[in-house]
């Protein structure tokens, strides 16, 4: 279904197909969408209002949905609106590692900046180092060592030529989208005693 603006022009659409179904002669029909295209929000409610006034449906679900879908804002009830389950649909890979990890926050901490080259990355008061070596066999590149340092004003990265403390693949590193990434914490002590901890779930993306 195509939605019109004001100039008659085409500025949204909504695709999805009817499920039909009676159950004792009663519609028990499904309208699946499949996707919903808006430049606002007026017409995005809108593309949805006509979804959930087609007749002869009983439930409006829909597969591809952030995780942060507006519609349960712009239901009367949006207890009504029910999440079945959530799925990763997007995988990353991380081509600049010194960005991604400076960027993350490390117990408490917020991301910094990117460090200067070599080993002169700029210390971080009461927080610790830690010399990655990751393994990219996709992109050699990328494979290298990297000294992250981290601390309560934030974290920096780059490349180093020090003894590794811990070996990492570079498909392992947190914020790619994966499911269940490991979030690397800095341990306390020097960089030669660091490690890398798995604690599950990532509760940054």
């Amino acid at each position: 279904m195509v939605h019109r603006g004001d100039d008659g022009s085409a500025d949204g659409y909504v695709s999805y197909r009817v499920k039909s179904d009676w159950v004792g002669g009663i519609p028990d029909s499904t309208l699946i969408v499949h996707d919903v295209l808006a430049p606002g929000p007026e017409v995005y409610a809108a593309l949805w209002r006509y979804c959930l006034d087609v007749d002869l449906v009983a439930t409006v679900s829909t597969v591809w949905a952030p995780v942060d879908e507006p519609l349960r804002w712009l239901l009367a009830d949006p207890r009504r609106l029910r999440v079945n389950r959530l799925n990763d649909g997007l995988w990353l890979r991380i081509l600049d590692v010194p960005a991604a990890l400076a960027a993350r926050e490390y117990g408490g901490g917020h991301g910094g900046g990117r460090g200067e080259s070599g080993d002169g990355a700029q210390g971080r008061a009461g927080g610790d180092a830690l010399v990655l070596d990751i393994a990219d066999a996709f992109r050699p590149a990328t494979a290298g060592r990297y000294l992250l340092e981290a601390g309560p004003d934030g974290a920096a990265c780059c490349r180093t030529m020090r003894p590794p403390g811990a070996p990492l693949e570079v498909t392992r590193i947190p914020g790619q989208g994966r499911r269940d990434p490991p979030v690397v914490y800095i341990s306390s002590g020097n960089s030669r005693n660091s490690a890398i901890e798995n604690t599950g779930p990532s509760t940054h993306t």
